[in-house]
Parts: C-alpha cells; sequence; structure tokens
C-alpha cells in the first residue's frame, strides 16, 4: 500500500449521554453539474482529480504519473486511502469508492462543509471535520453501520483532522482554548476504539498545523507494513503556518513569506499513548528538513521511510519526497 499512501495526503468533549448521530449512506453516480459543488472546491479540482485518476494507474510496485485526460466532472478533495477504500470530499459530503474502480456512493448527507476525512488503517472507521452543526467539529463513524459521534466541541473557526495512532486515537489540530487563531497545537482524541471514550491530550510540539505519524497507525492505510516498519516511530510535522477551514495552498500561489509553512521530523514518542512514560512526555530532538528551499509547503506524510509533502519550489504545487533528514529529493 506504500504506492496508495504518497496520494493519501492529497490536505470539550461530547458526554457520553449525548449518543451517537446517524449519517445516513445513499448511494449517489458522481458527476452531475459541476455547479451544484461547492465555489470553495474548485481551487482543488485538478489535485483531487489527478489523485483518484492515478489510482487506476499503478505499474507494479510503484505509481507512474498519470498525465491523461480526466473526465470526472465532479470536484473531488482531500482523497486518502486504506484497505480497499478511497475516501473524499465532494458536493459538501463525504463519499466513498472502491479502489478497484467502479460508483462512488456518500457516505454522508449533511451538504455542509467537510475536510481531511481519514479511515483507519483496516478500513472499518473515518473521521472528518465538517461544520453541519454550526463550527467546525470532528466526527468518526463506522463503515459498517453509518452511525456518526461528535468528538469535540470546540467552537473554533478551524480544525482538521491528520489521522490515527495505534491506539485508535484521533489525530486533530485546531486552535481551540489557545488565546489566539495562530496557535494552532496538534491533539489525540480518544475514540471507542482506544477503549476510553472522551479525552483529549495537547501534543507537546508546540504550534503545529499538520502532522504525519510513520506507523501502522497513521491512517495512511499501514505504511509500516507496506516497507518493513520504515519510518515507523516517526512523526512529521507542519509548523510555521496556520489556515481556515477548507483553506488551500492554491489560495496563496507561490508565497514566500513567513508563513510558507516549516517542516520537521522527530520521534513519535509523544503521539503513542501505549509507549512507556508516553503521557506528558517531551519529545526528542526534532530536524528542520528542506529549511533552505524558497516553497511553501504543505501535507507532510512520513511513507516507506521518507518525507512526502506538497511544495511549489517550482512554481506550482506537485508531491515531492526527500529522507528523512532532508537528501534524495525527488519529485
Amino acid at each position: 500500500m506504500a504506492q496508495a499512501q504518497l496520494l493519501a495526503g492529497l490536505g470539550e468533549l461530547a458526554p457520553a449521554c449525548l449518543g451517537a448521530r446517524p449519517a445516513r449512506v445513499r448511494l449517489d453516480l458522481l458527476g452531475g453539474d459541476p455547479g451544484s459543488c461547492s465555489s470553495r472546491s474548485r481551487s482543488s479540482q485538478s489535485r483531487g482529480l489527478r489523485c483518484i485518476a492515478l489510482l487506476r494507474h499503478r505499474a507494479a510496485g510503484r505509481v507512474e504519473p498519470y498525465y491523461g485526460p480526466v473526465k470526472s466532472p465532479g470536484y473531488l478533495r482531500y482523497p486518502h486511502i486504506a484497505n480497499d477504500f478511497v475516501v473524499f470530499v465532494a458536493a459538501d459530503d463525504v463519499w466513498l469508492a472502491p479502489l478497484t474502480g467502479g460508483r462512488a456512493w456518500r457516505f454522508t448527507t449533511d451538504e455542509a462543509q467537510a475536510a481531511t476525512p481519514r479511515l483507519t488503517p483496516d478500513g472499518t472507521q473515518v473521521a472528518w471535520v465538517s461544520a453541519r452543526d454550526g463550527s467546525p467539529e470532528i466526527y468518526v463513524a463506522s463503515l459498517a453501520d453509518g452511525f456518526s459521534t461528535r468528538l469535540t466541541y470546540w467552537g473554533t473557526s478551524w480544525a482538521r483532522v491528520s489521522g490515527w495512532t495505534p491506539a485508535g486515537e484521533v489525530l486533530a489540530v485546531s486552535a481551540a482554548n489557545q488565546p489566539f487563531l495562530h496557535y494552532v497545537r496538534a491533539r489525540a482524541l480518544t475514540t471507542a476504539l482506544s477503549d476510553s471514550p472522551g479525552a483529549e491530550r495537547v501534543l507537546p510540539f508546540g504550534p503545529v498545523s499538520d502532522l504525519s505519524l510513520g506507523t501502522t497507525g497513521d491512517g495512511t492505510g499501514g505504511d509500516s507494513a507496506a516497507a518493513g516498519g520504515r519510518g515507523a516511530g516517526t512523526v512529521g510535522l507542519l509548523t510555521g503556518t496556520w489556515g481556515s477551514f477548507n483553506a488551500d495552498p492554491a489560495n496563496w500561489k507561490r508565497y514566500r513569506g513567513g508563513t510558507a509553512g516549516r517542516l520537521w521530523v522527530g520521534p513519535a514518542t509523544a503521539i503513542v499513548s501505549d509507549a512507556p512514560g508516553a503521557a506528558g512526555r517531551i519529545p526528542g530532538r526534532f530536524r528542520r528538513v528542506l529549511a533552505d528551499l524558497p516553497a511553501q509547503f504543505a501535507s507532510p506524510m512520513i511513507v516507506a521511510g521518507r518525507l512526502a509533502f506538497i511544495c511549489d519550489h517550482e512554481g506550482t504545487g506537485n508531491v515531492y519526497s526527500c529522507a528523512l533528514d532532508g537528501s534524495a529529493g525527488q519529485h
């Protein structure tokens, strides 16, 4: 699944008495009138469509670039792959589709802004951000029954789901309970999968706008299994930037200012909750990578022992990767 994982980045808690809320499942064909999709999605049309199209153009052992036409009229965003499914956002809802191709179906029918869905490595649960109740909050649901549970009651203007931990916690970022909107913190939210729902850990990384956990619990299909464990126990961080709900790097093409983003790589001991003494542990030394590259960065991904990311140093945004020390860059 390593080849699929590279595409995965292409970006107070609920009281138990409230129970679950159903996310009704309805079958629909993708497509239709492009105007029916939110105009917010159009800045990411090409990236999202290319990502889905790549799924059907895999060579043995690696993914080859696909430069052919993309015929779908839909605006597809935030694709993520695990097991046999790809999940994405289109027309203000979360959708699912089989990797083998065919018909996609709506997983939610909220008709509200949605972003960053992330599947568990086994493809049985999905977490995403939705504004169906007003502010962007984080929800989880089982693919088996479609019933969703709201995890957060932050009431902030922006949130992001970044993946899952091996213990079944949702990795997320938000400026909730912080004095300024640019004080974005990484958090681990417990769920029913972690056997202790209703808790939240603020991870000791300082201001972080995105992260990727390089283990089988990173929500990207399990790169450790695909790559012999390379990158396991490592976390990639994006700092120096923050966004708004449904923001896209394309909004600031070729931006080179102070909030263009910085990439870091370091140990994941503060994230993996079942590590001895992990709770409250200060993480070890982090290394900044590609510090001399004038570019805007987004969507860090630990994949097969490498750091993959979106970057626009050549003028337009594309997917790149480098070794965990910043060397051996590839387009």
